[in-house]
């Protein structure tokens, strides 16, 4: 999971430096790292490593040598990779519990994303002056909703159909929760008044933990949305 949302964020970092033409001026080592620990400091998922010692800083360039990323590992494990210039966004990437793996193997594709990305970043740094460059107008941004009325959670009677739970409390009126993306998903179908029925049925055996049989679900019955209250 943490691999796929890596590279997902490598992605979508790729296609925002295609994108830039702005005067930029390069990072030094300390200067990045310095931004780097005031970054982590109260972060949630980096924040524990804000005192941990460095492993390594090294430099990853690209073919041309006009631009590189610097890659802070910390000990015993944990990585950051950083842009060395200043009209980049500061933090590329970064793990709180994996060590990043350059090997030069086919099948390294955070490596492939990462030569892609530094290959293909601009920084027209002698190209262009500070007062050819054309101020840019933030986006606006325009919020709309919420839409939901309902309050739904995850208890009795909103877990009416769920397998009896022995360990389960009077709230939940011993049965399991009805679990948190579940109840949001259902939440979003109230809205929308659909679907008006599903499709077949399913039915799988449970034999690991205290919940065990057999447990079958119907989608073919009905909804009766216009029932269902608020909250």
């Amino acid at each position: 999971m943490e691999e796929l949302v890596v590279k997902k964020i490598f992605l979508v970092f790729i296609l925002l430096l295609w994108t830039v033409q702005s005067m930029a001026q390069p990072l030094s080592q300390d200067n990045a790292i310095q931004q780097m620990r005031a970054w982590m400091n109260g972060h949630r998922i980096m924040g524990h490593l804000v005192e941990a010692p460095l492993k390594s800083v090294q430099t990853f360039s690209s073919t041309t040598n006009d631009y590189f990323v610097y890659i802070a590992q910390f000990e015993p494990s944990g990585y950051v990779i950083l842009n060395s210039d200043d009209q980049l966004p500061l933090i590329i990437t970064f793990s709180a519990d994996t060590t990043l793996n350059l090997d030069n193997t086919p099948d390294n594709a955070l490596l492939s994303l990462l030569t892609q990305m530094v290959n293909r970043t601009i920084i027209p740094v002698a190209k262009k002056t500070l007062s050819a460059q054309k101020e840019m107008t933030p986006p606006e941004s325009e919020l709309y909703g919420p839409f939901l009325t309902t309050t739904w959670n995850q208890t009795h009677p909103y877990n009416a159909h769920c397998p009896s739970y022995p360990g389960g409390s009077v709230e939940y009126g011993y049965r399991a929760p009805s679990g948190c993306v579940p109840t949001a998903y259902a939440q979003i179908l109230a809205f929308h008044r659909w679907p008006v029925t599903g499709r077949g049925f399913h039915t799988y055996t449970d034999s690991i933990g205290s919940m065990t049989g057999q447990h079958t679900a119907v989608f073919s019955d009905p909804y009766d949305w216009p029932s269902m209250k608020h909250e």
